[in-house]
């Protein structure tokens, strides 16, 4: 997934510092928890992470749009052409890269 967001002259560089925030974010989780299980215990440790994932989860759903069936180069001009605020209303592309309206369907190629 990682890939696929970034314009392809960029792609480089924006999927290595991807990747770097990767593995701070995991380097982080794991300093972290062993202090919060031994302050709030097992339990309460997994509920922040889950509070923290499902925070997560809503972000990226209402921000980051569907990239089925899209080309990269589609993919590209959709995030070059939109602002991030943007990016949250459009959901759905059809085989050729074009937005569905809110009563059409995806078409799906075998």
């Amino acid at each position: 997934m990682q890939g696929e967001y970034f314009p392809t002259h960029k792609r480089v560089k924006f999927a290595a510092l991807a990747v770097f925030v990767e593995w701070m974010t995991s380097f982080t989780v794991d300093e972290i928890f062993p202090y919060m299980d031994s302050v709030l215990h097992l339990g309460y440790s997994v509920i922040v992470f889950g509070i923290i994932s499902i925070i997560a989860y809503t972000i990226f759903y209402f921000t980051m749009p569907e990239t089925k069936n899209i080309t990269v180069e589609k993919i590209v001009e959709i995030f070059e052409n939109n602002t991030l605020i943007n990016l949250g209303k459009i959901r759905s592309y059809n085989k050729h890269g074009e937005e569905l309206k809110d009563n059409e369907s995806m078409e799906v190629e075998e």
